[in-house]
């Protein structure tokens, strides 16, 4: 992993190392990721944890978890939540409950995982209350430039 990093900044100083593993005691026994380590070696610029619970109450255990809230002093960490499998995604509803949870626990931000039921296009949502659906989920997006 080192040698990885080094070479990349070394090429392009400006190129942001971004990892998006797991929770760290999930990561390190099915994965060997040591990404903890990694984060105090100073060999990642930020992290998207991938934290995909069902239900609220292990979301916001696992935010709240005191490995993951020592690492958001050291780099930037945002929240990767998981949309829902292909025939049955989530509703906005619980993903606004989980994106409520990310934000009062003050990480970096969100990321939707996966492509297939993020924007619910192929489940023939259309696409006005899509876009309407993140401008509630994601009110300041809206008076963003070039919105």
């Amino acid at each position: 992993m080192m040698k990885i990093c080094k070479r990349g900044k070394s090429g392009f100083p400006w190129a942001v190392i971004s990892l998006s593993p797991n929770a760290p005691d999930f990561a390190y026994q099915t994965s060997l990721q040591d990404w903890p380590h990694w984060v105090k070696l100073g060999l990642l610029d930020e992290v998207v944890v991938q934290v995909y619970w069902e239900d609220l109450a292990s979301l916001k255990d696992e935010l709240l978890s005191s490995k993951l809230q020592a690492l958001k002093t050291s780099l930037p960490i945002s929240v990767g939540l998981y949309t829902g499998p292909f025939l049955s995604p989530k509703s906005a509803q619980q993903l606004q409950k989980e994106i409520a949870a990310v934000r009062s626990t003050h990480y970096n931000g969100v990321s939707f995982f996966c492509w297939e039921t993020t924007f619910w296009l192929f489940k023939g949502s259309p696409s006005d209350q899509v876009y309407q659906t993140f401008l509630k989920l994601f009110p300041a997006a809206s008076k963003a430039p070039n919105s």
